[in-house]
């Protein structure tokens, strides 16, 4: 019979190894749920801020032409009734050209000072409709200090819908109020931003107003969800704070799925956006570790159980041994259990191994390992990476250098920082990757360096992903936000940005910057007398032959209307001039010899440079218009220089 003491240690010593492997996989467990977390926090984070920026620049551009609007309105011209109808029509046209220039919005008003509305480019809101117990009206007419403000949503009988408003104040000639100017716009506008978002199959995007009332959403809402409030105690304590956004984890009242919430203030604007990652999408690939660890487990625990059960049955046996023979069957014995334990150590072995190579094997992502020691050298590269490079697994082992290969010459030195293992598991590094046959795509890598036990770099494990279409989206956006839709030239806004990054190149550098303001002559009676249509090609052609004239470092733009700016950087005044002039010449050459069947148009030229004695480029801007007005003043078609140098 056994010794009980044996029996006993055994059993301790099987529990206590269960244990430290129990303890080690739920550690690991724990990890990686954590990081999966904080991930999925990261990304919420940054398509909220992706949206905030999206919506944020489309009510700039709809200030942009409620301005416009405003510097072609006469104040006397609100009243109603109107005492010229033809006047009024000619303006409802105008309110109507202007709005199909922003897609979304559901009416350009006019209201005077008594909130009557004046002027609709849309006859769902009658003229006369009485707006003067409008907050937003209230609230520009009694707070001279507002210039402009956004609505949160409001429920329209003119419409039949849930409308926002944006609106802006117009002064009389004593700088008093004079009523407003105002688009509408209805949640289409919003549902619109959110169908470019994935955030994955269970996730979703939504948008409140500062009074919790719902705008949009993805998956989308159902209509007696939209306009409804949400009770929300976290969120209303973020509206009611200095903060400007919060990351928190809870059941969606809507539609009861646990998500990882971002909620993100809109700059400047009553809305916030709610990005939520469901935690079934994001810890999916936990889940399925915890299979594989919970299986390996199981098979680890049984095969030990077997192994400790047949140890104790060969105690067992040695102790039943007669005496004489206990030498030789102690010896038999441990060369039993050497076998056993190399053997069960094998299979464990070879089963990890496969179960490591199947998840590898069929991942979409690259999976590879890379030795450094003693010299680089690709360990594994997964299957994957035929399908993104063209290239075979094989041949990345017979040449480490094919990785240089197929890496964009600019990105050597991010791919140097790689390979020195100075990036942390949690980075994820873009770069640009050139396939077998020459075409580019872009791809996201992690990778985690290994070391030895004395803090040696020995090796890098990491995963590569396809991003290209998510980078082309990126661009596309990029490009659409930046260019006028009519002209193809630069818009407003982005015409604006640059105008104060040269401005502070030449402040820096001192380098010479000038700029030319153009209008288009008599570009209104092209509009009555040929329809807007051919008003429309007319200033595409104005604008093909200002990109056809300008240096390849010169930025035109299209301010608005028939007005275009181009900035010329290194340029001092009278080479700009001198430009200037050959730009108007060629406009009135090109019109009047080309045959085409749109007018012939001249242009009024206003042209300043930059002194260092200007404190902003909005002072540029200001000198070139009033040289254009004098331009304008001198009979058109002409150029006019001004510069003004500031006094202290």
């Amino acid at each position: 019979m056994q010794s009980p003491s044996t029996a006993f240690h055994a059993k301790l010593l099987y529990a206590a190894l269960c244990l430290i492997l129990t303890v080690v996989m739920a550690l690991e467990l724990a990890d990686a749920y954590h990081k999966a977390n904080a991930a999925a926090e990261v990304r919420a984070e940054n398509t909220g801020h992706l949206i905030s920026e999206w919506l944020r620049s489309a009510f700039q551009l709809s200030d942009y032409l409620l301005r416009d609007v405003i510097s072609h309105v006469d104040p006397d011209e609100l009243q109603f009734p109107h005492p010229d109808p033809a006047q009024q029509a000619w303006r409802t046209v105008f309110l109507q050209r202007k709005m199909a220039t922003l897609p979304h919005l559901t009416n350009l008003f006019l209201a005077n000072g008594q909130g009557l509305v004046t002027h609709s480019a849309s006859p769902a809101l009658p003229l006369g409709f009485n707006a003067s117990r409008r907050p937003y009206f209230m609230t520009l007419r009694d707070d001279a200090s507002v210039e402009t403000l956004v609505s949160p949503i409001f429920w329209s009988k003119a419409y039949g819908s849930f409308q926002t408003a944006q609106v802006r104040r117009i002064h009389d000639a004593a700088g008093q109020f004079a009523g407003i100017a105002g688009v509408n716009f209805s949640l289409d506008f919003f549902n619109h931003w959110l169908d470019h978002i994935q955030v994955g199959p269970h996730g979703s995007v939504l948008i409140i107003d500062n009074q919790m009332a719902l705008l949009a959403r993805r998956p989308a809402l159902l209509d007696g969800q939209i306009g409804q409030t949400v009770d929300e105690p976290t969120v209303k304590h973020l509206i009611a704070s200095n903060q400007s956004g919060l990351v928190f984890t809870m059941i969606s009242p809507l539609d009861g799925i646990r998500r990882v919430f971002s909620v993100r203030k809109v700059e400047g604007l009553p809305f916030l956006l709610v990005v939520g990652e469901a935690n079934e999408d994001f810890l999916s690939d936990w889940e399925r570790k915890l299979w594989v660890y919970l299986i390996g487990w199981i098979l680890i625990v049984t095969l030990g159980l077997m192994a400790l059960r047949d140890y104790l049955q060969i105690q067992e046996y040695q102790a039943a041994s007669v005496a004489m023979n206990r030498k030789l069957i102690s010896a038999n014995q441990q060369l039993h259990a050497e076998i056993t334990k190399r053997t069960l150590t094998t299979q464990a072995l070879r089963t990890s191994e496969a179960l490591y190579r199947l998840l590898a094997e069929n991942a979409r992502d690259v999976i590879f390992r890379i030795g450094l020691v003693p010299k680089r050298r690709f360990i594994y590269v997964s299957p994957a990476v035929t399908t993104l490079t063209g290239y075979a697994p094989q041949d990345f082992y017979a040449s480490f250098t094919l990785c240089l290969k197929c890496t964009d010459p600019e990105n050597y030195p991010l791919l140097a920082t790689l390979l020195i293992g100075e990036t942390s598991p949690l980075d994820q590094v873009a770069m640009r990757c050139i396939r077998k046959d020459g075409a580019i795509r872009w791809i996201e890598q992690r990778s985690t360096p290994i070391f030895d036990a004395a803090g040696r770099l020995i090796a890098l494990e990491g995963i590569i992903r396809d991003i290209t279409e998510r980078k082309c989206l990126e661009d596309q956006l990029r490009e659409q936000a930046a260019t006028d839709e009519l002209t193809g030239l630069h818009n407003r806004r982005f015409f604006m940005q640059a105008g104060y990054q040269e401005i502070e190149r030449a402040r820096r550098y001192d380098q010479p910057l000038s700029l030319l303001m153009i209008d288009a002559d008599h570009f209104k009676q092209i509009n009555d007398q040929h329809g807007h249509a051919v008003g429309d090609e007319t200033l595409k052609r104005l604008a093909w032959m200002i990109r056809d004239t300008v240096r390849a470092m010169d930025i035109p733009g299209r301010l608005g209307g028939e007005e275009f700016a181009v900035l010329l950087p290194n340029t001092d005044l009278e080479s700009a001039a001198a430009f200037a002039e050959r730009l108007r010449q060629t406009i009135e050459q090109n019109t009047l010899e080309s045959g085409h069947p749109s007018p012939s148009i001249t242009v009024s030229i206003g042209v300043t440079a930059y002194h260092p004695t200007l404190a902003s480029f909005d002072e540029l801007l200001r000198i070139a218009d009033d040289a254009l007005y004098q331009a304008k003043e001198n009979g058109r078609n002409r150029v006019i220089q001004k510069v003004e140098i500031a006094t202290a």
